[in-house]
């Protein structure tokens, strides 16, 4: 039986709340001079350069993004560091502030929030129990390791790998037209957020989710399962296909 709706959304918006106090205590004062100040931690002012002129480009010219205004002669100087594209555009409303800085304090405190709703929504679907996963989502969003960083905005608000593992565990549960655009949009949320979450190695990351989340399946419903949940030969040709033969070929450890 299908709970309602309010239900299903108490356990998710109590571990958002539990996550922005938890950010807000551990960042403060930032919370109150979000345009104002900064941590001084890491490469917080890079950040904000990043991120204003990310937004700059995307407002003006959305074609010209990649060509920084920096490291002149060069060109195509935006990919010298960490893509931030995702966040550049989850603070899209901020770039209209005065101060440069409101949108890296949002993409920081806002990140931290998401990371723990993103785990909760994983870790609800792996495990079917809502209290549970707002544990994870919790204990995911407010690790001391995040905290360690808050100057790396891709590492502080890294929520994007486990909204697409998500959207991608619920395409592969129960395919649909959908639930595929989902995953494939949280696949490119994952590599316009940090350079270093595309290599060809991470491809191991998703076989393994895959995996394990076929072997859940075939836990809970047994053999005479609903077909709906049954692992398809769709999953089978994408592990044997993207991460298996054709990801040797093009240089993707599978092993």
């Amino acid at each position: 039986m299908r709970r309602p709706f309010f239900e299903r959304l108490f356990a998710p918006a109590a571990t958002a709340l539990v996550c922005a106090a938890g950010a807000g205590l551990s960042t403060w004062p930032l919370a109150r001079e979000m345009g104002t100040a900064t941590l001084r931690s890491g490469e917080v002012l890079l950040t904000a350069w990043q991120l204003d002129w990310f937004q700059h480009a995307l407002l003006t010219r959305p074609g010209a993004w990649v060509d920084a205004n920096i490291f002149f002669p060069y060109h195509r100087a935006a990919t010298f560091n960490d893509l931030l594209l995702t966040h550049a555009v989850l603070t899209l409303p901020a770039a209209w502030a005065e101060s440069p800085v409101l949108a890296l304090n949002l993409a920081l405190l806002a990140g931290i929030v998401l990371c723990g709703v993103c785990a909760y929504l994983l870790a609800e679907e792996l495990t079917g129990e809502r209290w549970s996963a707002a544990v994870a989502g919790t204990l995911f969003a407010l690790a001391p390791f995040r905290f360690l960083h808050l100057g790396h905005l891709s590492i502080a608000a890294a929520w994007p790998v486990p909204f697409f593992l998500w959207a991608l565990l619920r395409h592969l549960g129960q395919p649909s037209w959908g639930r595929a655009a989902l995953a494939s949009a949280g696949g490119v949320a994952v590599g316009l957020s940090s350079l270093y979450r595309v290599r060809p190695r991470r491809a191991r990351v998703v076989r393994d989710a895959v995996r394990r989340h076929d072997a859940l399946l075939r836990r809970r419903v047994g053999a005479g399962g609903s077909p709906a949940l049954r692992r398809g030969p769709h999953v089978a040709r994408a592990e044997a296909g993207l991460l298996g033969g054709q990801g040797e070929k093009a240089g993707i450890d599978t092993e």
